[in-house]
């Protein structure tokens, strides 16, 4: 029983549980062979069924609970991650879980904040009905580029989304720090390119058209679960999430441009992109609850195709093999 319930849990697959479970029964074969040899005898037939009865009890047992654990994670991240995303999720699930929670960590990621400009002129227009149907069809829009680049949609305020590149896996090189701040900012782009076509379709309707703002920035947060075991979300907080945000609202002060969107990024995310971004210092603003003023760049454009999902250690390996 000891040893089918340890081999059960060492392999924790029914498939793998069978392809010892021969070697184990000749062992126990051999045992009491071995044991008959000696002048002792050992029934056979029970110690076998007992452990084949342990093992297949045991899987049983932790396939429920791996089970629950997979709806628990897939309740929280699926809607707001890609499906590989979730996928790698799960599969690096001891990373996250402590006693069927996830587990409070520090990760450096990359924030965005997005925000609406000229709404209310819109939802003037429109019936209430209108509105939230206006509105759904921009989140789904702006949320689906989110999770295509490999990003985390993490809440939503109003017509303003929070958005996470970095989390919820721990990336820790370098190569990957940078990874999520380029992919954060060409999402970003792509943002306000979805808004020129969305401006088209409100001209069309005779409404007037929207710009949108947007913040980033980079750096050290707490994520975790907030809420009660009924209603749990994961999130992040910390200073760069409020530097994010803070930077998207001073988008209002800095003249606008050609196009619909601003975005504005933080010195720890421009010093992270290549020569693909193309950026303009903007000031220092003393940003709302910081005692430090921040270096602010506004992104010009992206001359160059930015990777979409996010580069893995065990990619990098395969691409410098090859």
């Amino acid at each position: 029983s000891a040893l089918g319930a340890a081999l059960s849990v060492l392999l924790r697959s029914l498939w793998r549980l069978l392809l010892f479970a021969l070697p184990a029964w000749l062992g126990l074969g051999g045992i009491t062979y071995g044991a008959m040899l000696a002048g002792w005898w050992l029934p056979v037939v029970p110690a076998a069924l007992a452990m084949l009865a342990a093992s297949t009890l045991v899987v049983a047992y932790l396939s429920i609970l791996e089970r629950s654990e997979r709806r628990f994670l897939m309740e929280i991240f699926s809607k707001h991650v890609s499906g590989d995303v979730a996928e790698e999720i799960w599969r690096q699930r001891d990373e996250l879980l402590s006693d069927g929670r996830i587990e409070a960590q520090e990760l450096t990621v990359t924030v965005l904040f997005s925000d609406l400009e000229n709404f209310t002129p819109i939802a003037e227009k429109l019936s209430a009905r209108e509105m939230m149907s206006w509105l759904n069809d921009y989140m789904e829009c702006m949320a689906g580029l989110v999770i295509a680049y490999g990003g985390v949609v993490d809440d939503y305020y109003g017509d303003a989304i929070k958005a996470n590149f970095g989390a919820p896996l721990a990336r820790t090189t370098p190569e990957e720090i940078a990874d999520d701040a380029r992919r954060a900012v060409a999402c970003a782009m792509a943002m306000a390119d979805a808004m020129d076509g969305i401006n088209a379709r409100y001209a069309a309707q005779a409404l007037p058209p929207a710009r949108m703002r947007i913040g980033l920035s980079t750096g050290l947060v707490v994520a975790g679960c907030l809420g009660s075991a009924q209603r749990m979300k994961y999130t992040t907080i910390g200073d760069v999430v409020n530097t994010a945000a803070r930077l998207q609202a001073y988008g209002k002060e800095i003249p606008a441009t050609a196009g619909p969107c601003t975005t504005v990024i933080a010195a720890d995310t421009q010093l992270l992109l290549d020569e693909r971004f193309v950026t303009e210092f903007v000031g220092t603003p003393s940003l709302k609850g910081k005692a430090h003023s921040v270096a602010a760049f506004r992104v010009l454009s992206c001359s160059g195709a930015v990777p979409m999902t996010r580069a893995t250690s065990t990619q990098r390996t395969v691409a410098a093999r090859a």
